[in-house]
C-alpha cells in the first residue's frame, strides 16, 4: 500500500460516494433535531502548511497562520475540521470498506474477542440500554486497536496494566493489513496536531510529545444502527459525554450524527465534510492547559435509517502519565482548576467498569457512550 506522504493533501473525495441518507427520523423532546450550521461557521482548517513546513517546503508565517487558528478554535468551541492532512484518500477509503465487512459479520463472530478487562482490546457490542421513555442508548458497537507491543516490550514483561499486543479475527488477514497501516498513519498525523497544539499555546513544539510516548491509545472503528421507522422507541448512539484523553481525529462516513454543544448549551449538528477529520479536544489536554483549551460536550444520534460508520483516534497519554495543570498556565492570578489524574490508573477503573457493562468511556469504555469515549470510546 503506498505511504499515505505520498498523496496529494488537497484532494478531496467522499468516503463512501454510494452512501445515500434517507430523512431523519424523529426522536423525542430531548433529543430534537441540533442546529445546522453551514461549513462557514465551523472552524476548516488547511493543515498541509504546517506539515510542509516540518518539510522545510512552505513559509514559517503561513504555518504560522495555522497554529493560530487551530489555538483560536480550541480556546473557542474545543473542536475543528482538519484538511490537507496528509493521510491518503484511497487509505481510508479501503479502512472504511474493511469497516464495513467487519461489522457485517455475525455477532456470535464478533463476540469471540469481546472485549475484557484484562484484554482491553477487540470487540465492544451494542450496550442497548434505555435512556427514557422511547429513546434507547447504546446502539453503537465497536472495535478497538490500541499501541501493538511486543512481548519483550518493557512494560508488557513488568505486567503494567493496558500494554500488550492487540487482538485479530485469525480468518481476516486483510481487516488487520489495512487497519494496522490506517492506524500508523493516523497516529503519525496525530503527532503532528500534538506539535501543533504547543506551539499554538506558546509552548515548545515538543512539550506534550514527552506524554506521548507509549500512549494508551485507542483507534476505535464504530457502527450505529440506523433507526427503524415503526419502531416505538428511537435509539440514541452515544449519550452527551466529553471526550477523556487529550484529543480525538474522527473519520466520518457521507452519514451525520456527531452533535456538539457550544458555550452558550446549543446543540450543533457537525455536517460532513469531505475527506476530513473532526479534532476534538478531550479532558487531559484541558487538564494540561488549566481550562485553555476547551473540552466540548457532544454525543451521536444516528437520525437516518441508515446505517452509520465511523472510524475514531483517541489521543490518550501513557500510562504512567500524570495529568496536572502545566507550570506556564498556572499562577498566583490563575489557580489550577484540576486535580492530579493519574493516567494508567484511570484508565484502569475504566477497563475494570467496562468489563462489567461499559464504563466510563464506555466508551472507551469505549471511550465515550457513557463510558465510551464516548468516552473515548465514543466520539463520532
Amino acid at each position: 500500500m503506498a505511504d499515505a506522504a505520498d498523496a496529494p493533501v488537497h484532494r478531496a473525495v467522499r468516503v463512501h460516494p454510494e452512501v445515500h441518507v434517507h430523512p431523519e427520523v424523529h426522536l423525542a423532546a430531548d433529543f430534537d433535531r441540533a442546529a445546522q450550521l453551514s461549513t462557514a461557521e465551523i472552524p476548516l482548517i488547511d493543515f498541509a502548511p504546517f506539515l510542509d513546513a516540518r518539510r522545510g517546503s512552505e513559509n514559517s508565517a503561513v504555518a504560522a497562520a495555522v497554529t493560530d487558528a487551530i489555538g483560536a478554535a480550541c480556546r473557542d468551541i474545543g473542536f475543528f475540521y482538519l484538511t490537507g492532512h496528509g493521510v491518503a484518500p484511497h487509505l481510508t477509503a479501503a479502512a472504511f470498506e474493511q469497516i464495513r465487512w467487519y461489522f457485517s459479520q455475525a455477532s456470535e463472530w464478533k463476540r469471540r474477542l469481546e472485549a475484557r478487562a484484562d484484554a482491553y482490546r477487540g470487540y465492544f457490542p451494542p450496550r442497548d440500554v434505555t435512556e427514557r421513555a422511547g429513546i434507547d442508548g447504546g446502539s453503537m458497537e465497536a472495535f478497538r486497536l490500541m499501541l501493538d507491543l511486543p512481548p519483550d516490550d518493557v512494560d508488557v514483561v513488568a505486567g503494567t496494566p493496558l500494554y500488550g499486543p492487540n487482538r485479530w479475527p485469525a480468518d481476516s488477514p486483510t481487516f488487520r493489513v489495512v487497519m494496522e497501516t490506517y492506524q500508523r498513519d493516523v497516529v503519525a498525523l496525530a503527532m503532528q496536531v500534538q506539535r501543533a497544539f504547543a506551539i499554538a499555546l506558546g509552548l515548545h513544539a515538543d512539550t506534550f510529545a514527552a506524554f506521548f510516548t507509549k500512549p494508551l491509545l485507542n483507534l476505535q472503528p464504530a457502527h450505529y444502527r440506523g433507526q427503524q421507522l415503526n419502531a416505538p422507541v428511537r435509539e440514541l448512539g452515544v449519550g452527551e459525554h466529553r471526550d477523556t484523553g487529550a484529543f480525538t481525529l474522527l473519520m466520518q462516513d457521507g452519514v451525520p450524527g456527531l452533535e456538539v454543544r457550544d458555550r452558550a448549551g446549543r446543540w450543533i449538528e457537525a455536517p460532513i465534510v469531505d475527506d476530513a477529520f473532526v479534532v476534538n479536544i478531550g479532558d487531559s489536554m484541558m487538564s494540561w492547559t488549566n481550562g485553555e483549551f476547551v473540552s466540548t460536550p457532544h454525543r451521536v444520534v444516528n437520525r437516518t435509517t441508515t446505517d452509520r460508520y465511523i472510524c475514531a483516534l483517541f489521543m490518550n497519554p501513557d500510562y504512567h502519565c500524570v495529568v496536572q495543570p502545566l507550570a506556564p498556565f498556572v499562577g498566583p492570578s490563575r489557580p489550577a482548576q484540576f486535580e492530579p489524574m493519574h493516567n494508567g490508573e484511570y484508565w484502569c477503573s475504566i477497563a475494570q467498569a467496562g468489563s462489567a457493562g461499559y464504563g466510563a468511556d464506555g466508551v472507551d469504555g469505549l471511550d465515550g457512550l457513557d463510558g465510551l469515549d464516548g468516552v473515548d470510546g465514543a466520539t463520532g
